[in-house]
């Protein structure tokens, strides 16, 4: 449901699923970042959508395949989206156009059949992003201009969430 104001007055337009939403599928978050028109819906297991409010539309992204969701992110500046699978694998997607998979980075050494599963967390102050590796008691640095893991964290805990405290480069 796409919601708009003009003035005083609020207007409501429904997007209707796409064909490539299969029965029973539900999109049940939708995550969005400032830089950005688009959100990417998200459903069971691993299904993604990209959703373009002002058109009215949304469409599939493809991403890997059969795999479960396990993590997702913007990056700090919107550039990229991140979603960790099932595997371990950290899929690196161009969110400043179609969304396609830029990079494939093993990420977690093992993936808990059990909660607490790795968690992403942006940096908004450098070209960083954190992934927690709750088995490995360790925290992954993806550098989102090279797209490497550019450091580990060895921790003293298993990490169960992650959150970004910090000043944006971008704050006023």
């Amino acid at each position: 449901l796409v919601i708009t104001q003009t003035g005083d007055a609020f207007s409501a337009k429904k997007i209707a699923n796409t064909t490539e939403v299969p029965t029973g599928v539900r999109i049940g978050t939708i995550v969005g970042h400032h830089e950005r028109a688009n959100f990417v819906g998200l459903a069971s297991p691993g299904y993604l959508y990209e959703i373009d409010p002002a058109a009215g539309t949304m469409r599939r992204i493809a991403w890997a395949e059969g795999r479960t969701r396990r993590a997702h992110s913007f990056d700090g500046e919107g550039a990229n989206f991140l979603v960790v699978d099932d595997h371990g694998v950290a899929h690196v997607l161009d969110a400043t156009g179609s969304f396609a998979v830029r990079s494939a980075i093993p990420i977690v050494s093992t993936m808990p059949d059990a909660a607490p599963f790795p968690s992403i967390v942006a940096s908004g102050a450098g070209d960083r992003v954190y992934v927690t590796d709750p088995v490995a008691r360790s925290v992954a640095v993806i550098d989102t201009k090279s797209l490497q893991v550019s450091e580990r964290l060895a921790l003293d805990f298993s990490p169960s969430a992650a959150a970004w405290l910090g000043i944006s480069r971008h704050a006023h």
